[in-house]
């Protein structure tokens, strides 16, 4: 009868992720009782809402912003697609102006569209930057007007991935000092849990649709798995190879956030606004993302007066 023993153990403890997911993962599993409206859950709802309240605030201010970052994401989403659409539909009349495959049609298209087509995120001001100093360069073979219309199309994508990271910002300064209130927040759902298994008894793998594990959960270490440690307040290159078609995994084992970026060498400087990799969390990175093979390193950044460590991996 050693199957008792899992159920003794409280389970939410062995988290190891930053603030923001264990906060997104709490208010999934709010959303997820509150909509079945069992009215057997009504004192852990109540319990949990006042845990929330007290943690992070007003719940409904975080659906405000939740609902604002969509909104933002989905104006920058369409900025970043009429600036690839806009400049694939002037590959042809470039190609013509400038003369296809000649030194000054490449300072715009040096890869085709197939660059702009498959840009992302990561890599997109910097092509918009490419494309606006080409139209300015040439403008009296592209038309006078065309540097303007890249410009408007740059501004407001930046506008609205400004706007996000104020929302997602405003999303994180809902939480005081969070360290000492993760128990709380553990115990509480481990209360949820039992409960819920009560009511379910005859089909207990129904408490499983109450939470999203995808949230929370952290890479596992296997024999393939590079492990980085990184120095207090310095930089530390990972002993990794990536091509464009890899996925590069990082996963932190690391209380404090970590800093990271592409370099085609070595020794290169950091930049002044490196990604960040949240604390106990991880990322996955296609290699689309890392400009490879201009991009041969992996550099991770610490700026913390502690040591960092953090796992690798490759596929």
């Amino acid at each position: 009868m050693n199957k008792l023993s899992p159920f003794a153990e409280n389970p939410f403890p062995s988290i190891k992720v930053s603030k923001a997911r264990i906060q997104k993962f709490l208010y999934n599993h709010i959303q997820r009782m509150m909509a079945v409206a069992n009215p057997h859950f009504a004192a852990i709802i109540a319990s949990t809402l006042a845990l929330w309240t007290t943690i992070f605030g007003d719940l409904a201010d975080y659906d405000q912003n939740l609902l604002k970052q969509v909104g933002f994401t989905k104006k920058a989403d369409k900025a970043m697609a009429d600036f690839i659409a806009k400049v694939v539909g002037i590959e042809s009349m470039v190609a013509y102006k400038l003369v296809k495959h000649s030194s000054d049609y490449i300072q715009i298209f040096p890869h085709g569209t197939s660059e702009y087509h498959n840009a992302t995120k990561a890599n997109i001001l910097v092509l918009m930057k490419r494309v606006i100093d080409a139209s300015h360069t040439f403008a009296t073979q592209l038309g006078l007007t065309l540097e303007a219309e890249f410009i408007a199309i740059r501004n407001e994508y930046t506008s609205q991935t400004d706007d996000q990271i104020q929302e997602m910002e405003l999303v994180d300064d809902l939480s005081p000092e969070f360290a000492a209130q993760k128990t709380a927040i553990f115990n509480q759902l481990y209360v949820n849990m039992i409960t819920i298994l009560l009511e379910y008894i005859t089909m207990p793998r129904k408490m499983l649709t109450f939470f999203d594990e995808t949230i929370v959960n952290y890479i596992k270490h296997t024999d393939n798995t590079h492990v980085l440690k990184i120095a207090p307040n310095s930089l530390a290159v990972a002993d990794i190879s990536f091509t464009i078609a890899s996925v590069i995994t990082i996963g932190s084992n690391y209380e404090n956030d970590l800093g990271y970026f592409f370099a085609p060498t070595a020794d290169t400087l950091p930049p002044l606004n490196p990604s960040l990799l949240e604390a106990f969390t991880h990322i996955e990175i296609p290699g689309t993302d890392t400009d490879s093979p201009t991009n041969k390193f992996l550099i991770l950044i610490n700026t913390n007066n502690t040591e960092g460590k953090v796992e690798i991996s490759v596929t």
